[in-house]
């Protein structure tokens, strides 16, 4: 069993509190479910729940999703995979095991990026079971090979996916607009390597580049397009002169 590493901090670890913070969320909600994956931010609740809500909404029904998120401690393994059954305060969410050789398995506890987006999925698709992935990224030759044949892989499966990623972090919301710009047109043509290459060279805080590049495969070998459903950022909540943006962008 994989238990909750962030209740309490992240979102509410009470089940009736955090149930009726999804539904203020998603009641305010009027996006088609029509996406077969998104980018979902994976910031605490009060920051970025409501854009992760709006990109979670978009989703079309399904009985699995891939969540693909990253390893902030750099600890574990290049490309990990969990097989438990994760806990949150909804409940149990079961795990796909799929067969892959380049994902090790990895116990993920004290992650955050993936488990942020459960409750979501657990409030929007009750029956739906889990692939969760953690990248421990790096702007290689061979990390960027590698998330393109995660997508690749991930692509000819029965599944919907969930690239769960902030953008800039801790930068003048000016700067973040400019800096989220680069990005988000290297996503709107689905450039993998013009991501890596835009990030490293203008030093952009995108936490969860290795997630979205394994998106941007998954989507052009569908023939999916991106549209960027909802953003926010963090001065929306509290003012500090500096924000971490959030985007909901959906695959259809």
């Amino acid at each position: 069993m994989r238990f909750p590493s962030v209740a309490d901090s992240f979102y509410s670890g009470d089940k009736e509190n955090l149930q009726l913070q999804l539904k203020a969320m998603f009641s305010k909600l009027k996006t088609k479910s029509d996406c077969r994956a998104v980018i979902s931010p994976h910031a605490g609740y009060t920051y970025s729940g409501q854009t992760a809500a709006f990109a979670i909404n978009s989703l079309k029904p399904s009985d699995r999703f891939a969540i693909i998120g990253l390893d902030h401690s750099s600890m574990g393994p290049e490309f990990a995979i969990n097989t438990d059954t994760w806990e949150t305060p909804l409940g149990q969410i079961e795990t796909v095991k799929l067969k892959s050789p380049f994902l090790e398995e990895d116990d993920m506890i004290g992650e955050h990026s993936i488990e942020v987006q459960l409750p979501f999925i657990q409030y929007r698709f009750p029956k739906a079971k889990i692939i969760p992935i953690s990248l421990n990224q790096s702007f290689s030759e061979e990390f960027m090979e590698s998330c393109i044949e995660l997508g690749r892989f991930l692509s000819k499966e029965k599944l919907s996916l969930v690239a769960s990623s902030d953008f800039s972090h801790q930068v003048p919301l000016k700067v973040a607009e400019r800096k989220d710009g680069l990005v988000l047109e290297k996503i709107k043509q689905l450039d993998v390597r013009g991501l890596f290459q835009v990030i490293e060279d203008n030093k952009i805080s995108v936490c969860g580049f290795g997630p979205i590049a394994v998106a941007l495969s998954f989507a052009k070998e569908l023939n999916l397009r991106p549209e960027i459903i909802h953003s926010s950022n963090s001065g929306n909540v509290i003012e500090t002169g500096f924000v971490v943006t959030y985007y909901a962008i959906g695959f259809k």
